[in-house]
């Protein structure tokens, strides 16, 4: 059974994914655009990354890994880096309080 969240997200996937990189693009230094080849690498791994949340029999260590990777050559903090995990929680949180589910 899926909980209200999930299918909110995944009726919401392609807006979920856009805010989620808008999100983790405007916290990179320097004029980033989001149509960059760091955001197209980026939105790539972001969308397996959300499939392993959603799925919990997709694997979620390579989207990570990769993801990292691309931040760690950006001139960002290790711990800023991470917090995109927390970003995507925040968007879910938010599709959650829409369907009145804590």
């Amino acid at each position: 059974m899926t909980r209200a969240w999930e299918q909110k997200v995944n009726e919401n996937r392609e807006a979920v994914l856009e805010r989620w990189l808008s999100s983790i693009v405007a916290m990179l230094p320097g004029e980033k655009s989001r149509e960059s080849l760091l955001a197209s690498a980026i939105a790539a791994e972001l969308d397996g990354l959300l499939d392993a949340v959603m799925d919990r029999a997709v694997p979620a260590a390579e989207p990570i890994m990769r993801i990292t990777r691309i931040l760690a050559v950006q001139e960002i903090a290790p711990s800023k880096a991470l917090s995109i995990l927390f970003l995507l929680r925040g968007l879910i949180e938010e599709l959650a309080a829409e369907c009145g589910h804590p």
